[in-house]
């Protein structure tokens, strides 16, 4: 039950109680949420962050994967 409290008082949001996203300490840390497209955004805001802090431009590569059938 310790572990589920310590996630819970970590969950971001408003107010004075919450932790923040946007504050210095939270910059490179991990971050678990429940969508796919949640974890994409705050991965995006993260990556463009560093390399602002680095002073590096970001490289976009894409993929296209397909599936070979034998």
């Amino acid at each position: 039950m310790k572990n589920f409290a310590l996630l819970r008082a970590r969950i971001a949001g408003q107010g004075a109680s919450k932790p923040s996203l946007s504050a210095p300490d939270s910059t490179y840390q991990w971050s678990s949420t429940a969508l796919n497209a949640h974890r994409d955004k705050i991965n995006e805001l993260g990556v463009r962050k560093f390399a602002s802090d680095i002073g590096s431009t970001l490289t976009h590569f894409y993929s296209q994967d397909k599936m070979a059938i034998k």
